[in-house]
Formats: C-alpha cells, sequence, structure tokens
C-alpha cells in the first residue's frame, strides 16, 4: 500500500495553517535555534490525539492502557488443549483463550466480521499453546496480529470519517485517564518513572493485567472501524477554506492555553525553565483541554483529518520493530 504526494500537500497545507494563525503571537526563535515552531507545536498536540488510530494497534503503546479484567477460575491453556488435534485446538481457543468479558468480545467480534482473520489468529494461538505457550504468551500473538491488521487495513480505518475521528478521541480520553492512574499522576516526571521500570512494565503485560482488558477493548474498536470502512468511499483530504477556518481557531484556542503558554515561553528562551516544568504540568489535563476543542470541529473537518491521520499512521505501524515483512 502507498500515498502519493496528495496526502504530503495536504499535511504541509494543515502545517502553513497552523503557523499563520500563531505567527503574531508566538515568541522569538533564540539565536541558537531552540525554539519551537509554535503552530505547528500547537497543532501536533491534535495531532498526538486523533493519531489514535494508529496508537489503537500498536502492541507497544496497548501495553500502557488498561480498563480492568478478572482471569477468575479459568481453565489453564494445557487443559483446554490436552488431547487435541491442531484445528480442534483453534475451534476451543476460540472460545477458551481468552475467557474475559474484554476478551470474548472481541474474539465474537472478529469472527463476525473478519472470519478469515479470526481464522489466522486462532491457528497462531493453536501453535503457540501447543508450544506450552500459556496466555501471556498468547496476548503476545495478538499484538502480533493486531500489528498486521492494523496496517492492512487502516485505509479502510481511515475512511470512517469524523465517526472514526470521534471513537479515537474517546479512546485517548480513556488512555489518559488510566495513565494517570497507573502511573499515580500525570506528570512528565511521574509518566517517565512508570515508563522506565521494567518490573512495573512486565506487570502490566501479563493476561491478568488490567492493561489486557483495555487492549482487547482496543482490538475490538479497531475491528469494527475496519469493517464500518471496507465498503466506504475514499475521502478527499484537501483542505477547504471551512477546514482552514476552523483548524485557525481550534489553533488559537489551544495556544491561548496558559499551560501551553507556558511550554512555548520556556522552550523559546532555552533555560532550565523546561526541566521545571516536569513537576507540574499534567500531561492528561492538557491532553484532555485538546481533545475537548477537538470534538467541536465540523463534522466534514474531522473526516479529513481522520483520513490524513491514517495515512501517516501507516508509516508509523511500519516502523515498529518486528513488523512483518512486506506490509
Amino acid at each position: 500500500m502507498s500515498f502519493g504526494k496528495k496526502d504530503e500537500n495536504s499535511v504541509s497545507s494543515l502545517r502553513q495553517i497552523a503557523q499563520s494563525a500563531t505567527a503574531a503571537s508566538a515568541p522569538k526563535k533564540s539565536a541558537q535555534g531552540s525554539g519551537l515552531d509554535m503552530g505547528f507545536a500547537a497543532l501536533a498536540l491534535g495531532v498526538v490525539v486523533i493519531s489514535a488510530g494508529g496508537a489503537i494497534a500498536a502492541p507497544s503503546v496497548m501495553s500502557m492502557f488498561s480498563g480492568g479484567i478478572s482471569s477468575g477460575a479459568v481453565r489453564p491453556i494445557p487443559t483446554v488443549i490436552a488431547g487435541l488435534t491442531r484445528d480442534q485446538a483453534k475451534a476451543a481457543l476460540a472460545n477458551e483463550a481468552f475467557p474475559d468479558k474484554q476478551g470474548a468480545a472481541f474474539m465474537h467480534t472478529l469472527a463476525a466480521k473478519f472470519p478469515e482473520e479470526h481464522d489466522l489468529l486462532t491457528g497462531m494461538l493453536a501453535d503457540t499453546a501447543m508450544r506450552g505457550g500459556n496466555r501471556d504468551a498468547l496476548m503476545l500473538d495478538v499484538n502480533k496480529w493486531g500489528m498486521q491488521f492494523a496496517v492492512q487495513n487502516m485505509p479502510a480505518i481511515g475512511r470512517t470519517g469524523a465517526k472514526g475521528f470521534d471513537e479515537a478521541l474517546d479512546f485517548g480520553m480513556d488512555a489518559l485517564d488510566f495513565v494517570e492512574k497507573t502511573a499515580g499522576s500525570c506528570t512528565p516526571k511521574a509518566i517517565m518513572a512508570f515508563a522506565n521500570d521494567p518490573q512495573r512494565l512486565m506487570a502490566l503485560n501479563a493476561y491478568d493485567s488490567e492493561a489486557t482488558a483495555f487492549g482487547m477493548r482496543s482490538y475490538r474498536t479497531l475491528v469494527n472501524l475496519a469493517a464500518d470502512g471496507r465498503n466506504a468511499p475514499a475521502i478527499d483530504t484537501t483542505p477547504t477554506p471551512e477546514d482552514e477556518q476552523a483548524l485557525r481557531s481550534v489553533v488559537m484556542s489551544i495556544m491561548m492555553d496558559e499551560r501551553v503558554m507556558k511550554l512555548m515561553q520556556a522552550a523559546s528562551r532555552g533555560d532550565a525553565t523546561a526541566a521545571s516544568l516536569d513537576s507540574t504540568l499534567n500531561v492528561c489535563e492538557l491532553g484532555n483541554a485538546v481533545i475537548g476543542k477537538l470534538k467541536r470541529l465540523p463534522p466534514d473537518t474531522k473526516a479529513r483529518i481522520w483520513a490524513m491521520g491514517a495515512a501517516q499512521a501507516i508509516t508509523q505501524l511500519r516502523s515498529f520493530p518486528g513488523q512483518v515483512a512486506g506490509l
């Protein structure tokens, strides 16, 4: 799959919109060039959120977010497949690999909307299980499958328009809420401390962790969006004058946020002030504020931005380590 110059030109146009919207008020760059392109920096805050279409399927990101799970009295995988052939194991694992509420819902949705992908995934699960893998190992298979599925179906996801855009924003809000709860705080310092703690990250990767449930919900969302956009028409991503006006309004609103202004001022000075913001800036609150502003964009503008975001997400997904060759 490939995308031509049209997408690149559209992204460039959006950057120019953001730049022109803030040229008059943006702080000047330092002589060393350590300042930020303020217009693009503000727009980038929104891009981080609307690029959730890529994050939905990125295993390294998914393992950071959750919604709660209880393993309960589930049968161990060796017991589930004991004495079964590979085909029999596939059928058994379709029902018992992930018996929690979110896992079962994901498997059911995948079987109903993409039966060939369901067969592919259950085959991967059966092979791993017959080699002695437990549910933690099976979750790694889901992540591998999810990455491939995302790259293959991202064009369809990009055709879901404003609905896809809004679902990504809702996903972003849930993710930010979990990050704050899990890290204990939403300052950059707290988040980095959590991300750099191998033991805490390993705990999230386990099947019976809270992270697994959110991953399953996210993969289900991915499947639903791919199905919704499978036969939808392509979306013209050329920005309209109405898009330009709406985006200028959003960028200006973001730029006027006191937290963003402090970040820009610190960056433009190139001094130690930026480092001190780590202890005071609540990234999640700022992210939710940006999401709220993006939610008010017109539906047609959302659709065009989402289509462009999906095109960009493909490049990002292909850059992840372990990506399947040829995608």
